[in-house]
């Protein structure tokens, strides 16, 4: 293999003393390093998941390497070689299900965590602010949620504007626009049923 300058992973080869399984396993490790290695640029400032597609030992080895932070636990079963699109498609599906549902549950217990300690709010008002002074760490939206308004550079939240705008949208777009996290979600994955959530980066300074 041209990743790590030989013909086959499998040969038994003395060259350079790297024979049977413990050369194998030398050849995986570099081949899982390289891999590992391309992907990186295409990755860094990235939150997306990484499914694999292995078989063993090379899905424990490159797990076992591997630095990104959003690798998916589960992986794509059996030789992907011998698979079509359609079924890695359809298995990709199934374990992006299984991410998501996992960072979520995550999701809602961290949110309950920071809102009693004063760092969680599900007010739009709140949010606006928190939004605009660059202290939202992570905002939560229902992907079908509107609520007509807008946001002033102050973060003060203006409801019922006739101009057209979201003010959820605001929002999220100024939440974007200083590093927040942003994920637009279905209704029944928010808490409380509410419109949008936000984890604060800190608890806000009581004026007064």
């Amino acid at each position: 293999m041209s990743a790590v300058a030989v013909e086959s992973i499998s040969g038994r080869s003395h060259h350079r003393r790297l024979v049977g399984d413990e050369g194998r396993k030398v050849r995986l490790t570099q081949y899982a390093r390289a891999v590992d290695h391309a992907l990186r640029p295409f990755l860094n400032s990235e939150s997306v998941p990484l499914v694999l597609a292995a078989t063993e030992p090379m899905l424990t080895i490159y797990r076992g390497l591997c630095g990104y932070a959003h690798l998916a636990e589960q992986s794509i079963r059996g030789n992907a070689d011998e698979l079509t699109n359609a079924e890695i498609a359809d298995q990709v599906r199934g374990v992006l299900d299984e991410f998501y549902a996992h960072e979520l549950a995550e999701l809602h217990s961290t949110y309950q965590e920071r809102k009693n300690a004063g760092r969680g709010s599900a007010d739009l008002s709140d949010l606006a602010r928190a939004a605009a002074w660059g202290n939202l760490d992570t905002l939560v939206v229902d992907m079908d949620a509107r609520a007509a308004g807008t946001v002033d550079d102050d973060g003060s939240l203006v409801l019922g504007d006739e101009a057209g705008h979201d003010a959820i949208e605001e929002i999220a777009r100024r939440a974007i626009a200083t590093g927040a996290r942003v994920l637009a979600v279905r209704a029944e994955d928010l808490p409380d049923g509410v419109e949008a959530a936000g984890i604060l980066r800190y608890a806000p300074v009581a004026s007064g």
